[in-house]
């Protein structure tokens, strides 16, 4: 587990909306709350954070993001499924300090992840429709983009050992143990 008082210590350097990236990463990567990650989990999900934080940052400092207003009660709207995972509102607000955020800071994150949303549908206006036609000619043209050779991660592999039966002994196993590892290799 991340050390509480680094983790504290690391989010008030921190803007923020950054720190809902963080957040975010984390409920979304690992399903937990930052300080429940392991020291791994929490620089996995730091890194992530970097990357949307980063490109939100980009998106919202061009020229289609100054005129877009999202309003406040569309930012309370946004709140609200947020706190309604919660048992009661002062739950809600605990499990935001404790993560580093107040309502506030929640509410200007979540602006910011709204206008960040709104400025990408602007620039999705714009863009010529597309079909299916296009589609295929594309994908024809670069076919090389799209093959990718086949990836798998394993974290355990289970081989039973069963003298009952000829292809479980030990000696068989081991067979398939050295096997795997080197088509693994």
């Amino acid at each position: 587990m991340v050390q509480e008082a680094a983790l504290s210590m690391d989010l008030r350097s921190e803007p923020p909306e950054f720190v809902y990236h963080l957040l975010r990463g984390a409920v979304e990567r690992f399903s937990k709350s930052l300080s429940q990650l392991d020291e791994a989990q929490y620089q996995e999900a730091r890194a992530q954070a970097k990357k949307t934080y980063a490109m939100e940052s980009v998106v919202l400092s061009t020229p289609e993001a100054r005129d877009v207003v999202i309003p406040e009660a569309k930012v309370i709207e946004a709140v609200e499924p947020i706190a309604g995972r919660y048992p009661s509102r002062e739950e809600f607000l605990q499990d935001m300090a404790s993560n580093g955020l107040s309502e506030a800071s929640l509410q200007r994150a979540l602006q910011r992840e709204l206008l960040f949303d709104a400025v990408l549908d602007r620039v999705a206006a714009r863009s010529p429709a597309i079909n299916d036609i296009d589609v295929r000619l594309f994908y024809e043209m670069h076919k090389e983009r799209f093959a990718v050779a086949e990836q798998r991660k394993v974290r355990h592999v289970l081989i039973t050992i069963n003298d009952d039966y000829p292809e479980n002994t030990r000696a068989a196993a081991l067979q398939r143990i050295e096997a795997i590892a080197a088509k693994a290799r």
